[in-house]
């Protein structure tokens, strides 16, 4: 769930978003985390929000480009009730890259194939959805 109030100007975006996330670990307590929503579409990449892209090849139908995501989940072993999960490691936010294809069918304007390809570029432990 977010919540987001923003400003637009030609190619810019600007706002505010709060994103809340349930947490996934038993007697840990659901997650908000404030987030800056800044956005830019160009012909050579884009940024929006948590994720970033440079296009390599971008024209009405297909688009492919090299993509990056910051994923701010965490996990603290210390925030839990439960004695179990206290022996965890932590997890840490994580930051995600890959390659991503889109392909828009020139007939359906609601038709759009994603197929992307992503991993985590740190050492930490991440979650992928």
């Amino acid at each position: 769930m977010a919540t987001s109030l923003s400003v637009q100007a030609d190619e810019f975006s600007l706002g505010a978003a709060a994103l809340m996330t349930s947490n996934p670990y038993v007697g840990s307590k659901d997650q908000v985390f404030p987030v800056p929503v800044l956005g830019y579409e160009g012909e050579i990449g884009y940024f929006r929000g948590l994720t970033g892209g440079i296009y390599l090849w971008n024209d009405e139908v297909n688009t492919l480009s090299i993509n990056a995501y910051y994923l701010p989940m965490y996990f603290k072993p210390a925030d839990s009730d439960v004695n179990a999960m206290k022996r965890l490691d932590k997890r840490r936010s994580t930051l995600m890259a890959g390659v991503g294809y889109r392909y828009k069918n020139p007939f359906w304007d609601s038709f759009v194939l994603k197929c992307p390809v992503i991993r985590s570029i740190t050492t930490t432990v991440s979650w992928v959805t």
